[in-house]
């Protein structure tokens, strides 16, 4: 596969490659000796208008989305969605949250599945989270828990571009990203924050903390579902097109 790689993208017959990425272009270029001028970044799309009904009615149904997921509508919850939890930096994610235990307000719901997901659960019992987080596993239907959400968290040791971040975002939710997710380049200070380093879980922690000063409100999220109106499929797909 990366000798098929490698001829492709050095082919001189290339014509154009897309990435959904500065973070992929730029390795492309680190690694393959392809022209940068070839290369165009079109990040990935989102149902924004599709997912209008949902996000306009998350106020309504908080309540009852908390009553039958058996959380607590009074908590500030996080939320992290993603299979794989090792490559996602879920355990980079409890050990950060064990850190904020004796503020007791927060709540995380972990949503997606893992061959693993039994030690995982031991493991957040270990560090004393066990009435603090609640395992979901792999869910067809992820609306209600980002109408739930005040925030999602995103502390990937690599994706290219997650889709979760710019459908979080187009559900109101602030979203917490690390720098290896392509999908952190959509992110400003209005509606997210880059964790500075997976590795040190005080900092991760007080990234964890800062989100927590401001639970999301109707105002708010609006102001963050329209921060990426721009990424509607529609848009990306002509994008596409046209180049």
């Amino acid at each position: 596969v990366l000798k098929i790689e490698k001829e492709a993208f050095e082919h001189p017959l290339l014509k154009i490659l897309f990435t959904n990425s500065f973070m992929v272009k730029n390795q492309i270029l680190k690694y393959y000796k392809t022209d940068p001028e070839k290369i165009q970044v079109i990040h990935n799309g989102v149902e924004w208008k599709d997912m209008e009904n949902a996000f306009e009615s998350w106020v309504g149904k908080k309540q009852k989305a908390c009553y039958d997921l058996n959380l607590d509508p009074s908590l500030y919850h996080f939320l992290f969605i993603g299979n794989g939890y090792k490559r996602k930096g879920l355990t980079h994610l409890l050990d950060s949250l064990s850190l904020l235990l004796p503020l007791k307000t927060f709540h995380l719901s972990v949503v997606g599945k893992d061959k693993k997901i039994s030690e995982f659960i031991a493991y957040a019992k270990k560090l004393g989270l066990e009435d603090h987080v609640s395992f979901f596993g792999p869910q067809h239907e992820t609306t209600p828990f980002y109408q739930i959400a005040d925030s999602l968290v995103i502390p990937s040791h690599y994706d290219p571009f997650a889709n979760v971040t710019i459908e979080a975002l187009a559900m109101g939710l602030f979203v917490l990203s690390s720098t290896f997710n392509g999908g952190s380049e959509v992110l400003n200070d209005s509606n997210g924050l880059i964790i500075p380093n997976l590795l040190n879980k005080k900092t991760f922690a007080q990234s964890l903390k800062a989100a927590m000063l401001s639970p999301k409100t109707w105002l708010r999220s609006q102001t963050i579902r329209a921060s990426v109106k721009h990424l509607d499929f529609s848009n990306q797909l002509n994008t596409l097109i046209d180049a």
